[in-house]
């Protein structure tokens, strides 16, 4: 366990002192296959998103997730940027994919959900 953390501790690390570039983060965002659990509703250019110039607007197809609210979410760049923090500490593999630029429908998935409930919640 101490070696996971270790790594997980490690990837964190690399994250603070050489951010992820923005064309890896939209690149795997842009790959994200999120219709099995929601739908966009209005959506927006991820480098937009990132420069805090535009928003998506997402719904879960069957209501919230959490039975709180009507499963309307916002997407912004801030969310997505603090994602990465969460993916960091709870999913290490997804960070080593967007770093590595080999992010596939999964990771970007994972981004969205990530950015929106702080978790994988569906799949």
């Amino acid at each position: 366990m101490s070696e996971l953390f270790e790594f997980n501790q490690n990837l964190y690390d690399q994250m603070k002192s050489a951010p992820i570039s923005d064309e890896l983060i939209i690149n795997a965002v842009d790959a994200a296959d999120i219709g099995y659990w929601a739908r966009v509703a209005l959506g927006a250019d991820t480098a937009k998103m990132l420069k805090g110039e535009a928003t998506a607007i997402i719904f879960e197809k069957d209501g919230s997730c959490t039975g709180k609210g009507d499963g309307r979410h916002e997407l912004t760049g801030e969310k997505i940027r603090a994602a990465l923090k969460i993916i960091a500490e709870k999913y290490p593999h997804h960070l080593s994919s967007i770093t590595e630029d080999n992010a596939d429908c999964e990771t970007g998935d994972v981004i969205i959900q990530c950015a929106l409930f702080g978790e994988i919640v569906y799949g």
